[in-house]
């Protein structure tokens, strides 16, 4: 799971800044909370409340009863209970940060000062639900879903992906889920929800899905075992590089950031000659190296200087 860290929910600050990009393990998230034993843990946890996502650390305060901590920004203290007004989405293990112009946090008023916690909506909410808070939680009308629903159809080059505001409506009000494929691909896109809870939403569960393969023809063939075998000995290179180490532990790279790099770096046409490789330390002395640990892999623009 991957979330952008944001100018008023930097409660990391200044170990992750805002406009980061942060990658949650679920399946850690509850080893390592249990690890915590009344501590606040060094890791940093993906959690969601009422006022929406922000990376923290967590200290147990009682009975399945945790308190976000703020390291320097004066967020307020608040108790949450586990389930009921939080929950733990991941532990972090990556941090894409730009090169660029790193912005100041800004902590809100309404985040400074107490706030009451609210008991969050059920996972497996009725669709209405869903979109009702997914939509308040982005901060968006139905006309700017409407406009970006817009962008979508214009970048694809097909009007099934607009939406318009009035079947935005009407999705929350009548609880009724949109007829095409298209507009559910939408609303998962800008809501930022998994195609798998919005099926549930509306009553459709993929274990409970046929289980015939896809036929021959749709699919496409693989090599014979002999053929690739004599590829791999002849034509394949071993797989020792840092880019291979980069690929193993970040365990691939998301379809988001296929051509984030010039922007992340700041550099018109990067290429490999202008980055070099930090992952192969294992005591390091950088705090972002030691917070994500020896399997943390870094890019970094290398300064070049012109004769």
């Amino acid at each position: 799971m991957y979330a952008k860290i944001g100018l008023a929910d930097a409660f990391a600050f200044p170990d992750l800044l805002p406009g980061s990009i942060v990658r949650a393990n679920i399946r850690l998230a509850k080893a390592m909370l249990t690890a915590a034993n009344g501590k606040a843990r060094h890791c940093l946890f993906l959690i969601e409340h009422a006022n929406g996502l922000c990376c923290c650390r967590l200290q147990a305060v009682g009975e399945n009863r945790v308190m976000p901590l703020s390291t320097q920004l004066p967020y307020a203290q608040v108790e949450l209970r586990l389930q009921e007004e939080v929950r733990v989405l991941g532990v972090l293990d990556l941090e894409i940060r730009s090169l660029l112009k790193p912005e100041q946090p800004d902590v809100p008023k309404e985040l400074a000062n107490y706030w009451r916690p609210r008991t969050l909506v059920p996972q497996h909410a009725r669709l209405s639900h869903l979109l009702r808070r997914a939509r308040l939680r982005l901060g968006l009308s139905f006309r700017d879903v409407s406009a970006i629903s817009r962008h979508i159809a214009t970048e694809l080059g097909d009007e099934q992906y607009f939406t318009a505001p009035g079947s935005l409506s009407d999705y929350e009000a009548l609880d009724t889920p949109p007829r095409h494929i298209h507009k559910a691909i939408t609303l998962c896109a800008v809501y930022g929800l998994h195609f798998s809870t919005f099926l549930k939403s509306i009553g459709l569960h993929l274990d409970q899905a046929g289980k015939d393969p896809i036929p021959d023809n749709l699919v496409p063939q693989k090599f014979a075992t002999g053929f690739r075998r004599g590829a791999d000995e002849t034509n394949e290179p071993v797989g020792n590089g840092f880019l291979e180490q980069l690929m193993g532990r970040s365990e691939g790279v998301p379809f988001f950031l296929r051509e984030s790099l010039a922007s992340l770096s700041g550099m018109t046409t990067p290429s490999l000659r202008d980055f070099f490789w930090v992952g192969g330390e294992r005591n390091a002395l950088h705090p972002p190296l030691r917070l994500f640990g020896r399997g943390l892999t870094k890019l970094r623009c290398q300064r070049q200087r012109l004769g």
